[in-house]
């Protein structure tokens, strides 16, 4: 799952978040070929997994953003692994 708007994505005090590659942390993968963040959405793809629940984990990731934006805290303290 990519973030394509707005670009350059920002977190904490404007940073740019492709800064953070591929992070635990901030639950992101290297950027994409053109760019973009890329949102690690589950570690192994699963029978269970739906496209709705890939949906909500980036709904999720996005909401934790905000929180990130606000406190400067990583996304981590707000979204758990899954």
């Amino acid at each position: 799952m990519v973030v394509v708007s707005p670009s350059p994505l920002r977190g904490f005090l404007g940073q740019d978040m492709k800064a953070y590659e591929t992070s635990s942390m901030m639950h992101t993968l290297s950027p994409d070929t053109y760019g973009y963040v890329q949102i690690c959405h589950y570690r192994d793809w699963l029978p269970n997994l739906t496209l709705y629940k890939v949906v909500l984990k980036g709904r999720l990731w996005l909401e934790a953003l905000e929180a990130h934006k606000r406190t400067g805290q990583p996304i981590d303290h707000f979204l758990p692994h899954m």
